[in-house]
């Protein structure tokens, strides 16, 4: 990030705001970037699922749904998009094969929809219904 800033070292040692970012999750952001300043692992990613290493997969994992949404959060808010895209891919693993009402359950969710709308998409979307392999 100090690179986007140019050469100029004046004004460095100013405070920077980041209000949407807590230091709890900070803390986190600059453990992964130092981890991970010198690897290749980032260029060019191809698409599809990502391979999450596994110490980033495990201390992911430790962590509360809301501690999760707070890195999430952190990490989009600061672009730090490999972290942010690590932590989408544990979420996808998460709820992979499971139905609307077991995410809903999962991650506590209220469901939006009246019984007649949800009626109304699942008649509309039924491909939405199969899963992949079926």
């Amino acid at each position: 990030m100090i690179e986007m800033l140019g050469n100029d070292s004046n004004g460095l040692d100013a405070p920077i705001p980041m209000v949407n970012v807590d230091a709890v999750n900070l803390e986190k952001i600059t453990r992964f970037l130092t981890r991970h300043e010198n690897t290749e692992l980032y260029k060019d990613p191809p698409p599809g699922p990502i391979a999450v290493p596994g110490t980033e997969l495990s201390a992911i994992a430790a962590m509360t749904d809301d501690e999760i949404v707070g890195l999430l959060l952190a990490t989009n808010y600061m672009g730090v998009s490999q972290f942010r895209d690590f932590i989408c891919q544990h979420i996808a693993n998460l709820i992979k094969g499971k139905t609307p009402e077991e995410v809903r359950a999962r991650f506590n969710l209220e469901n939006d929809f009246t019984p007649e709308e949800e009626k109304h998409i699942r008649e509309v979307d039924v491909w939405a219904e199969k899963l992949p392999g079926e």
